[in-house]
């Protein structure tokens, strides 16, 4: 419920208001995180430090979303098929997942000058919407355990 109610307060009216108050000064949190990040305002070391930061925090993030991967190897393990088949499901599995980067490695790769500007204005897009996309996020997860503790109670019967 709390998650609910803090997507409601990040997503207010005032809250955007401020967030694009803050984007047209050119500031604004999520901007500086990115401008620290990348290296623009910051010495090296600054940056350098900034950057390791946010690779050990995608290391943690990525052990979360390792489950997926656990998931499908349980499936696989419960079935029991053959070896040939259970290998061809992980392979399947596998392309699935690697799939989405290799095809943005291979439009980075050749397409490159095509790419930029679409991707310029997709970067904007998602810096001045991240605040409301965040406060989506939140509010839907929200949901879903608000949802989830209501049918585990078993309120409605």
């Amino acid at each position: 419920m709390l998650l609910l109610i803090i997507s409601q307060l990040m997503d207010s009216k005032k809250a955007r208001l401020r967030a694009s108050e803050r984007a047209a000064q050119g500031g604004g949190r999520i901007l500086n995180w990115r401008q620290r990040i990348m290296g623009g305002k910051d010495s090296n070391k600054s940056a350098l430090i900034t950057l390791v930061g946010l690779a050990l925090t995608a290391v943690v993030l990525e052990i979360a979303t390792m489950l997926p991967y656990l998931a499908a190897i349980g499936l696989i393990t419960v079935e029991s098929p053959s070896w040939s088949i259970s290998s061809f499901m992980l392979l399947g599995y596998c392309i699935i997942m690697i799939l989405p980067a290799l095809l943005l490695l291979v439009g980075r790769l050749v397409a490159h000058k095509t790419l930029e500007p679409i991707l310029i204005r997709l970067d904007k897009w998602l810096t001045k919407n991240a605040q409301s996309m965040t406060a989506w996020i939140i509010g839907i997860v929200g949901f879903l355990l608000a949802a989830n503790a209501i049918y585990a109670l078993d309120w409605f019967n």
